[in-house]
């Protein structure tokens, strides 16, 4: 049986970043539903157990380019972020491992952010609708105006001293304080020729 939840936002995805945008919505006065995969709360950003009883931190977005990031999420999470030593490493594939502020990784950043941006704009001269080309656009007037920090490097990587897994919940509580509702549920698709937009998940819409 589907049932409706009405609302004037969706956000897909349960990582801080997007928490802290769902927040920042439901602050202008909004109705915000967070939608997130069952037992995926918290996106890349999270503790991953090791099976010897230890846990490694894991974040794949390389976020340093952008201006004050840090000071940004320590505002609206009210925890406190510290460098990271040794410097994290990104896993390509079993055997290629590279550091996480390397000028490959960098390029690879702001690559995947402009490609995705540009058959964004093509799919627009096609006609054909993406809810998501305006959040991809902007990734990459982002990244744009920050370019020659994914070139030559920025700041040092930083991390939660509390841990990704104890961050996240912190901002979701924070984030429900303010009203956004958070639904644990698989998207199966987005219907933007309907009036408004729908979103239409496994167990409602």
């Amino acid at each position: 049986m589907e049932t409706d939840l009405v609302c004037d936002h969706v956000v897909i995805g349960s990582s801080p970043l997007m928490i802290m945008v769902a927040q920042k919505l439901s602050l202008t006065g909004a109705s915000v539903v967070v939608v997130s995969r069952p037992d995926e709360f918290g996106g890349a950003w999270r503790s991953v157990p090791l099976g010897d009883g230890g846990f490694a931190e894991a974040a794949c977005h390389l976020i340093e380019p952008i201006p004050d990031i840090y000071q940004i999420i320590e505002r609206y999470s009210g925890v406190a972020f510290e460098q990271q030593h040794p410097t994290p490493v990104r896993h390509l594939s079993e055997k290629l491992i590279i550091s996480y502020q390397s000028f490959v990784n960098r390029i690879l950043t702001l690559g995947s952010l402009l490609v995705t941006a540009f058959f964004g704009l093509i799919q627009l001269l096609r006609f054909a609708k993406d809810p998501l080309l305006e959040i991809k656009l902007h990734k990459a007037s982002i990244a744009m105006r920050n370019l020659r920090r994914y070139i030559v490097g920025s700041d040092v990587v930083r991390a939660p001293t509390c841990g990704y897994a104890v961050f996240a919940e912190r901002l979701k509580l924070s984030a429900e304080s303010c009203g956004v509702i958070f639904v644990s549920d698989e998207v199966r698709h987005i219907d933007s020729a309907t009036e408004g937009l729908k979103v239409c998940l496994s167990k409602g819409q």
